[in-house]
């Protein structure tokens, strides 16, 4: 091994070793995504994707927003890509893992017999995979979860919950908008990863850890572009209720 090199990230230790190698080619994954799974022991996660219907949905934002939603029907949906690139407000919204290719955990890089010490875990966006759109609410399972729903983060997205007690009706009024469009809807509960876990292919339904309170719960469709969506399903009033929230002792 010609040396042992270490880096701040993973771009800056690939910039040093063309300039030391410049005889020796580094593959740009703009193809095949799932390329990068050889060499790196990545595998698909472990953890199906779970597509139950919970018991009912809640969306938390700003009074404007629910109210349309629940009187004109409008779900405003954004890319994941939207998400990846928003910067961090506090509300939990941004999350710079969506959309990623798949999570590796490894020591070090070796390339041509030189060893590069690199961050782990490292994540791997790629633009040709996980193009889409997506729908978050609060998906409630079992009594159990009523307890505590909104919690002090969750409150930061706004002050206002619409709460759908027919869920399932819900994403057949979506589906049915998407049709039209000639697209399909999926749905799923988010899981939430430990980023230590191991190497492993990320989908829509997976999200890190540190998200977990959101108890998120997903509406989705493939498209590759980067504009905001609105779907208009109609007055959702007949299966959903409007609720003022605030702060604990505000």
């Amino acid at each position: 091994m010609d040396k042992f090199a270490a880096y701040n990230d993973f771009n800056e230790a690939l910039e040093h070793f063309t300039a030391e190698k410049p005889d020796c080619k580094i593959e740009t994954f703009t193809g095949d995504a799932d390329q990068l799974s050889s060499g790196f022991g990545i595998k698909e996660y472990p953890q199906p994707i779970d597509a139950s219907i919970p018991k009912y949905l809640l969306k938390v934002g700003p009074e404007q927003y629910m109210l349309q939603l629940l009187k004109l029907g409008i779900v405003y949906m954004n890319s994941l890509g939207y998400f990846r690139e928003l910067e961090a407000s506090g509300d939990g919204r941004a999350d710079s893992s969506e959309g990623a290719h798949s999570i590796v955990q490894t020591s070090g890089l070796i390339i041509d017999g030189l060893q590069i010490n690199i961050p782990t875990p490292l994540t791997f966006t790629v633009s040709n995979r996980h193009c889409g759109y997506v729908y978050s609410m609060v998906g409630v399972y079992n009594d159990s979860d009523d307890s505590d729903i909104l919690s002090e983060d969750m409150l930061k997205m706004g002050d206002t919950a619409i709460v759908i007690h027919d869920p399932d009706e819900f994403i057949k009024r979506c589906s049915a908008a998407l049709e039209s469009h000639h697209k399909k809807l999926e749905w799923g509960r988010v899981h939430y990863y430990d980023k230590s876990e191991g190497s492993f292919f990320l989908n829509p339904w997976l999200k890190p850890k540190e998200f977990e309170y959101q108890r998120e719960f997903r509406l989705y469709f493939a498209m590759k572009e980067t504009k905001a969506k609105v779907l208009q399903i109609g007055s959702i009033e007949d299966i959903a209720c409007a609720y003022h929230i605030s702060l604990r002792g505000a």
